[in-house]
């Protein structure tokens, strides 16, 4: 509907077709809600990713003809795209669920330490992320902001029904 330029829609498609990660696990635990229950969704979310997220991606992608045609131009390496996802949360994920299973005074003593540096590392990533892009951003703002939250705003409303549906479920 909002017809927004293909390199701008990919990069939200690729945005919603990757699972929550860490993000989610700290804002829950900051939040002071089911850290267990974020980190074991993350969990499957993460175990399911390295499929279903380039799936996810060319399946999404496909529906936009501009960033159909923009994803048939760009030269993809699948296996990277598949093993990354992997690499980069699951198996972190997997050991900390081994150690919290296995450790557990360790974990209950690394885990507050381990959360700051986590949200100063993804903080650090952030910035950095940002101000190397700068010079392409700055120019983009007026248009990425209100899709991103447009984007976000539809996200969380989704997950809210969802979780609502889900915790009335429950409750029956």
């Amino acid at each position: 509907l909002l017809s927004p330029p293909a390199a701008i829609a990919l990069g939200m498609v690729v945005v919603a077709a990757c699972p929550g990660g860490n993000g989610s696990n700290m804002l829950t635990y900051f939040g002071k809600g089911d850290v267990a229950l974020s980190v074991s969704l993350t969990a499957a979310s993460s175990a399911f990713a390295a499929i279903l997220t380039p799936a996810a991606i060319l399946f999404w992608s496909g529906l936009y003809q501009p960033t159909a045609t923009l994803l048939t131009s760009i030269d993809v390496n699948r296996l990277a795209f598949v093993l990354q996802p992997t690499a980069l949360l699951a198996a972190p994920l997997g050991i900390g669920m081994l150690v919290r299973q296995n450790f557990d005074q360790l974990s209950n003593k690394i885990q507050r330490p381990t959360t700051i540096l986590g949200a100063g590392l993804l903080g650090v990533a952030i910035v950095y992320g940002t101000l190397s892009m700068i010079g392409d951003v700055v120019p983009a703002l007026a248009m990425i902001v209100p899709l991103a939250v447009l984007h976000n705003f539809v996200a969380f409303c989704v997950g809210g029904v969802a979780g609502t549906v889900a915790a009335a479920g429950n409750a029956q």
